[in-house]
Order: C-alpha cells, then structure tokens, then sequence
C-alpha cells in the first residue's frame, strides 16, 4: 500500500536552546578547564532513553521509550498528513528524543572559577559542576552541523511515517510489524546446460522472465522462502550462484544508476542472445562462490526452512550449508556415498540420494548423525529423489536391473518397490496424493497414487522429449524438463492434460525443486518505506548545509523473537523526483534486536529513504520495528 501523500521529518527552525547553542559554539569564552573522566564514559547512540533534546527545544531528562506489548490492526491504507508547504515540520512528525548521551559525570569545581554562560566545549563554563550541560548538539556531541531524527513511539507512529508500507500492522507503541501474509511463488528455475545458463519462468504464464550466465555447467537448482534462485554447477569448482528473484533487491554494483540484468525486451516471453549479459555482469546475480577445488561437481541442492542454501559435494562426498547473503560456508557433513540429488523433510533432515552407492542417507542438522539405508532393489542406482506428504523418501532407481521407484519409510523403515517404464529419472510428489515420475527415453510422465502405490495413468509428452526433472508450481500444476527438446511441458494435475511447452535454453537439466515448494506457504515479509531530509543551518553567518547532507548512520530500537530479523536498504537524492528513481543500496542485515547501530556508507543527498524489511522466521512470533532514527552531518 502507498501513501497518498509523502511524510518527510524537516527538522527547520531551530528552538532558542538550538539557536544558542549555534551562537555559542563560535563565540569565545572563560570557564573552568574540567574534562571528562577516562573512567566514566559517555553513552552515545541510542534514542529516547534517558534523556535529549525535545523537538521544541528544551531538554527532556525523562525521555523514554514505550515498552507496552503490542496490538495490532490491519493497516488497509497510509495518508500521512502534511505541513501546508507539502513537508511535515518536526512538529508534525517528530516526538522523540535526541541521542542518549547519558548523565555527564560531575567535576570538581574550584573556588576561582568564574561562571560564564554554558557552550559546548567540553569545559564546565557555568561552574556547576556538568560540562556542556543542555548545550550538546541533538548528536551529542559540539559538531552544529549534526543533526538527527527519530520515527516510532505513540507520538510518532511508524505506520503513520511510511510513505510506503506492504504487510504490515501498526502496534499500540507505535511501531510496525509483520501481518504474516503467505507469498504467492509463481516461479520456476530451470538449468540450461548445453548452453551454460539459467532460464527464469513465471509459472502463471509461462513466460521467460530472466536468463543468466554464471558458470559453464548448471545442473541443479533450488528457490528460497521469496523466489530467489540458487544454482549449483558441475563445473568451476562446484560453484554456487544466488540470484534474486525481485528487480528491486537487485544491487547497483557499477554505479550506473540502473539495474543491468536480462529482460524479455521485445515482449516476446523469451529471453534471446541479444537480452542476455556476460557472465559476471548481470547485478541481479546477488554472488557466486566455488565451494571446492578445480573438477569438484555440486549435484545437489537444496535450501532449508532459514532460507539456507545446502549444496551437495560429488566428489568430496559433503554437504556444505551456505549463507544466503555472502555464500559462505556455515557448517558442513561428511556423507557415507556420493550426493546425486537431495531433498529436506519438514524435520529438517537432509536426504540424499547416494547414486554409487546405492543408499539414501538423511543427515539431520545440528546432531552430528545420519540415517543410512540401502536401497534393496538388485543394482538400485538412486537417481531422483523426493518427499511425499506421509515424510517417505522416493527415489527413481536408473539401475541395470528392473526399472523400478523405490519407496522408503523413516515411520516403518520399510522399503517399498513399484516397477515403472523405461529409465525413471526425476520425481515429485504433490499433495493431492500423487507422484509425477519422469520416463526419459519413452518421453512419458507416469503417475503414482500415494495411497495405493499403484500406477494411475501415464502421460505422453510426445516424441523426442527426454523428460529428466520434475516439479508442482505453487497453484499445483506439474512441470517436465525435456532436455532434448529445450522446453519444459507444463501438466494440469487435474486432468492430467497438457497446458503448454515452454521454450527455454539448449540442453535443461534439473533434478531438485526448482520451483520452491517448501515455501509455498512462506510468509511474505513485510516492507516500509521512511523518508528523511537534511537540516537547513541557519545562524552562522547564513550557512547552510542542505545540499551537503551526508548521512552517517541508522539507528533501529526493535524486536526480534525466535529466527525473525529485519533488514534495511537506503538511497539519497537532492530532489524528489531523482529519489523515486534511484538505486537502492545493498541489503544491510540480518538485523536482531533490542538496539542495532548502522554505518550507511555516508551517501550524500538532501533527501533519505530508507526501506525496513520485516523477515519472519518463525511464523508464530514475526520481529517488530520499535523506532527508526536517521543521522546527518553538513558542511558550509
């Protein structure tokens, strides 16, 4: 939802305590030479806790933060009253105090000292015993040019702030949090391999929206909680690409001003050679990273319920955990064969198909064990690997004995057997009781009841095919990767018809659940924009700074419960109407509370938005933004 009208925090006139304090720190003055003890430090950062400057000018050694627990109502629309000259005046937005610059510590005053009115010095002027008591910049410091600006608390609502805000519900404190709305993913990832590219569909209409170049060899493929693509090769050091999902979280990483990525520019639902970009140049590529040496091959993939990527090592025989944001190595297991496939359990157990060996394993994070089981079928090979709604593991046995999918139980341990056509490859399973197997060489897709664990009809997808990978998109229908033909065949589960082929890149191959659907049900984070502006000094000699605006830092005062974080992105521009078109930065987080304190990069632009992003990780307990303040610095 977005405001009508924009709510900006101008802090203009300066109260008389702020107009002394700018007159003062340029005069010249006698006072006692008193410094701050070493021992007793002052408290900086932080807002409404102990004290600071009201926006009306004095200051509030009682200024706190409302702590009530929240209640929430559905925000359905945001339009933010404004000052008759189209900004909000401090008075209309800002209800909250400056920086906690704590009690400062009291100094011994000797009999000779003169008092001489108090200016920010860092000496006891007025002898009473405080240095810069009440002549402190609303920083906290003496530097007149500082200046910051605080949204959040029952006298500032953030709600009320945002000039954009989606999925979110105000609370009785006056912050926001999530509304806990489901994400509606409608994509599909699909490795081109012959060509050495990665194809993006929208499930709904089948269009290509995207195609990428980030190694030589693409195979698998897996999606995160919000549709991002993480990509594991057979090539470059078993690299691993994440690439975002969203235009909008793309980075600017050459400061062109624009996002370069691929895009269907003649509207023709294909991505073609000449919308393609050079491998490394695409800023919707969040990063890559080779997880192993030169000639390792990553055959599996897969991403669990924290939105980390789980990369299967062939060679090394391992799983590595990665971090979404960095692709990082968190933490890794060293498996008894070596990985083809994998696929997560709603326990977070790690299955894998170890193709050699002829077993399953699943490995289950965090208790340094494993569940290793051999695949009872005469010269089983898993090849295709999946979970049903029951927890049992599937896996297409592509062995040299009778083609068969193989059936195991965590429940019973007991193994079941079903004999399929010729060379079963990939699977899935969807939740109307049914498993979609993929029969390469005879281009058909048999289906499987769960229930009976007896063929229920086959699907031919006409000649020449290849079908190698399976999926169920988030509205239930069943996709076929056909390598031979370079398409994907799209299948209504209903009725078993075909509803259309879609064209990708030469060569797909994809074993994994490329379409995300773990996270069908995921929450949609909520997002808020807040927009700020720089103080016009006044006073010194008719200075004034809007134009050299540097924003130095983000506070956040905010809750985090559980697995929940928040996460920011800011941009800045001298005009409105350069701003609604600017780049974002990159993302800064995960944050966790209860106070975070954040170098922005020092941007320069009379104006700052910053966008909060509302991550719940645990859909019970969705984190809270309490307050947000935004610090700048001028010069003449």
């Amino acid at each position: 939802m977005t405001s009508s009208r924009a709510a900006l925090v101008s802090l203009r006139a300066p109260s008389r305590r702020r107009r002394a304090f700018l007159a003062l720190t340029v005069a010249l003055g006698v006072g006692c030479t008193a410094t701050r003890p070493s021992e007793a430090p002052v408290k900086s950062g932080g807002t409404g806790t102990t004290g600071g400057f009201e926006p009306g000018g004095g200051f509030d050694p009682t200024g706190g933060a409302d702590t009530t627990a929240p209640t929430m109502d559905i925000v359905t629309s945001i339009d933010v009253a404004t000052a008759p000259d189209g900004v909000a005046s401090s008075a209309d937005t800002l209800d909250a105090p400056a920086p906690d610059v704590g009690t400062e510590p009291a100094v011994d005053v000797s009999a000779d000292c003169v008092p001489v009115p108090e200016y920010c010095d860092g000496k006891d002027n007025d002898c009473d015993g405080t240095p810069d008591d009440g002549v402190l910049s609303p920083c906290g410091d003496c530097n007149p040019f500082c200046d910051r600006a605080t949204f959040g608390g029952p006298g500032s609502p953030l709600a009320a702030a945002a000039v954009l805000a989606d999925n979110v519900l105000p609370t009785d404190a006056g912050g926001l949090t999530s509304s806990m709305e489901s994400i509606a993913l409608q994509v599909i990832w699909v490795s081109n391999s012959a060509e050495g590219t990665v194809s993006k569909l929208d499930t709904e209409t089948g269009r290509e929206l995207g195609r990428y170049r980030v190694c030589l060899d693409p195979s698998r493929t897996a999606v995160g909680p919000t549709g991002d693509g993480w990509i594991a090769c057979r090539s470059d050091g078993a690299l691993v690409a994440y690439i975002w999902n969203y235009d909008g979280d793309c980075a600017d990483k050459n400061g062109s001003g624009t996002i370069e990525t691929s895009r269907d520019l003649d509207g023709d639902g294909r991505i073609t050679a000449g919308e393609l970009l050079p491998q490394g140049t695409d800023e919707c590529v969040r990063w890559t990273t080779s997880t192993a040496a030169s000639g390792e091959l990553a055959r599996a993939m897969g991403v669990d319920s924290e939105g980390y990527g789980w990369v299967g090592q062939w060679t090394a025989q391992r799983l590595l955990r990665l971090d979404p944001a960095t692709g990082a190595e968190v933490s890794s297991w060293t498996l008894a064969g070596n990985p083809y496939g994998l696929a997560i359990a709603d326990d977070g157990r790690i299955w894998t198909a170890n193709r050699p060996q002829g077993q399953i394993e699943g490995y289950l994070p965090g208790t340094g064990t494993s569940d290793v089981r051999a695949c009872p079928a005469a010269g089983c090979e898993p090849y295709g690997i999946a979970l049903d709604e029951f927890g049992r593991v599937w896996v297409a046995n592509l062995g040299g004995g009778p083609m068969t999918v193989e059936i195991y139980s965590p429940t019973t341990q007991q193994w079941s057997s079903i004999p399929v056509g010729n060379r079963p490859r990939g699977l899935v399973a969807n939740k109307l009781g049914r498993v979609y197997v993929a029969l390469d060489e005879l281009s058909i897709v048999q289906v499987i009841d769960t229930a009976t664990l007896a063929p229920v009809t086959s699907i031919p997808l006409g000649e020449g095919r290849f079908p190698l990978g399976m999926a169920v998109d988030a509205q239930g229908d069943v996709w076929a990767v056909n390598q031979q033909a370079s398409s994907v065949t799209e299948i209504d589960a209903q009725t078993n018809a075909i509803i259309a082929e879609h064209p990708v890149g030469a060569g797909p191959y994809t074993y994994s659940d490329m379409t995300g659907s773990a996270f069908f049900n995921a929450v949609k984070p909520g997002r808020a924009v807040f927009r700020f502006e720089g103080l016009a000094k006044t006073g010194l000699s008719g200075l004034n700074a809007i134009e050299n605006t540097t924003w130095t830092r983000v506070e956040l005062r905010l809750e985090t419960p559980s697995t929940s974080v928040i996460t920011l992105r800011t941009r800045t521009a001298n005009d409105l109407a350069v701003l609604a078109t600017s780049v974002w930065s990159g993302s800064i987080g995960p944050i966790t509370g209860p106070y975070a304190t954040l170098d922005v990069g020092s941007p320069v632009g009379r104006y700052l938005e910053v966008e909060a992003r509302l991550v719940a990780g645990d859909a019970a307990v969705p984190p809270t933004l309490l307050e947000l303040t935004a610090q700048h610095e001028g010069s003449p």
